[in-house]
């Protein structure tokens, strides 16, 4: 199997971990989780995975597996915490916390490992914390 094939099927497994692990930013109805949206690219050896997440619950550390809206979980508080900070201080909780998330992910091409790393975000103000 040729090494591009091997990094596809890698990339496509990724992609269904990852779908799991996060939720949308988009705006939901009384702290409703939904599933991620995510877009993987390979162009000219380059890989990208793009996501729409609520970082807020990721970053709280609520398992969205077993939780229906976050107002029931025992982290409800510091996912309000990070509801109602701007979006430059949620981007700085991310940045903080990107190395043990990244290194949490591996993906390997020709057997070696690839660096992951986080080249762009986009993190709207919250409009209302209350949703």
């Amino acid at each position: 199997m040729s090494a591009f094939i091997k990094l596809k099927v890698m990339l496509m497994q990724l992609l269904a971990v990852s779908s799991f692990l996060l939720l949308t930013m988009s705006s939901v109805q009384a702290h409703e989780v939904s599933p991620t949206v995510a877009d993987l690219t390979l162009t000219e050896g380059k890989v990208e995975l793009s996501m729409r997440i609520t970082l807020e619950s990721f970053l709280a550390g609520i398992d969205l597996d077993a939780a229906e809206d976050t107002n029931d979980v025992a982290e409800a508080d510091d996912y309000d915490a990070l509801r109602a900070l701007s979006a430059a201080d949620l981007e700085a909780q991310l940045r903080a916390f990107a190395p043990q998330m990244l290194s949490a992910i591996v993906l390997k091409a020709d057997g070696a490992p690839v660096a992951l790393s986080i080249q762009s975000l986009d993190i709207p103000e919250v409009e209302d914390v209350e949703l």
